[in-house]
């Protein structure tokens, strides 16, 4: 989105796909979406897996969603998922629970998503951060805000100027905190 100045680290663990129409015979195709070449010093991936600051990781993510469980809680969910033998936590950031009024953004408390990458980089996992600004998820209105359906002009999921602006809003908002906490900057995130 305009205004927004940072590189998203995306990485696709698909190795074949589908073939030529009608043989139903795989194509490698492992340089699909290659690493940014400023990623690759920090996060990579071959036909054996992803690297991570040099280091061959296996990922394993565990789904875990801040905004379904209090803040006091955070770390024991977290500390049980590593247990459990996961290494990372997926998470989406449902935009109408950080910008339920319009221009009205919390990003503190149970919302702070900071907070939450910084505890997840303490315990040592990673974070695969999905933006949206759309997730369905089992989430009130796919995690759009309401104020977006009250607006008799916004057209949401589509090319709509008044749409588009208000993502751009909450993404200025949103991206930073992600940005900040990429593993080039020596955070968590390995994936948006």
């Amino acid at each position: 989105m305009k205004n927004i100045l940072f590189t998203i680290l995306l990485l696709i663990t698909i190795k074949y796909v589908s073939g030529q129409p009608g043989t139903g015979t795989p194509s490698r195709n492992d340089h699909i979406f290659p690493s940014a070449p400023k990623a690759k010093r920090f996060i990579d991936y071959d036909a054996s897996g992803f690297l991570i600051n040099g280091k061959r990781v296996f990922i394993a993510s565990a789904g875990m969603e801040y905004a379904r469980v209090p803040r006091a809680l955070w770390h024991d969910r977290l500390l049980r998922l590593k247990r459990a033998g996961f290494n990372a936590i997926e998470m989406y950031t449902f935009w109408n629970f950080h910008e339920p009024k319009e221009g009205q953004f919390n990003f503190t408390g149970d919302h702070d998503l900071n907070a939450f990458l910084k505890m997840i980089k303490a315990m040592g996992m990673y974070a695969i951060v999905r933006v949206g600004p759309y997730y369905c998820g089992e989430w009130n209105l796919g995690g759009f805000p309401i104020w977006l359906k009250i607006n008799p002009q916004m057209r949401v999921r589509e090319d709509n100027p008044q749409f588009l602006a208000a993502v751009d809003k909450y993404f200025e908002r949103l991206m930073p905190i992600v940005a900040r906490n990429q593993v080039d900057h020596g955070g968590p995130v390995i994936m948006v």
